[in-house]
């Protein structure tokens, strides 16, 4: 995964809304704090930085960040900041300790530290899809996987309609 690459993909990705004041910064060097952080998205400054380790997981996850901090800042998706907060808490419920407390976290249930890790990681994290999908959540009425009530989520975030079946947005989710 080089640099060309993820400046080629980035330009692309400004221009959504969210993203297009966002900046991208590449380095060679690992982070200040070790080499076990490969990339992290600052929200103050709303920039991508991204170091040596990283790759193209890395650089999806801390773009999903960039999109949806902005986005659920908006006043009109209160509601929808409300509702993954309720998904992460019924997931932190369901969460064993065992799977709460791994050695290396960022390679656990990351997903679980906050709504934001949760998009992400529910985005860019198969072992993290697979968690979501063998938990049972009762948001509304009825039970449904963290899976779908996720998937609901974003979809109600992005505007997109619920129809009958499987529909596009969810074929594509479930490719990642």
């Amino acid at each position: 995964f080089g640099g060309k690459t993820a400046q080629t993909i980035f330009k692309i990705l400004q221009k959504g809304r969210f993203l297009s004041d966002a900046k991208l910064n590449i380095s060679d060097s690992f982070h200040p704090e070790g080499p076990n952080i490969p990339g992290e998205y600052s929200g103050m400054e709303h920039t991508i930085n991204l170091y040596n380790g990283a790759n193209l997981r890395v650089f999806g996850h801390e773009v999903l960040h960039s999109g949806t901090v902005n986005a659920l800042r908006e006043p009109a998706n209160a509601h929808m900041v409300e509702k993954f907060e309720k998904l992460l808490e019924g997931l932190r419920e369901s969460a064993t300790v065992d799977e709460l407390w791994k050695d290396d976290v960022k390679e656990g249930l990351y997903g679980l530290s906050d709504i934001y890790e949760l998009i992400s990681e529910g985005f860019s994290n198969k072992e993290f899809q697979d968690f979501l999908k063998n938990r049972s959540i009762i948001l509304d009425e009825k039970p449904k996987s963290g899976w779908e009530v996720f998937k609901d989520a974003v979809k109600e975030t992005l505007g997109i309609k619920d129809v009958e079946g499987t529909s596009a947005f969810d074929q594509v989710v479930d490719l990642t």
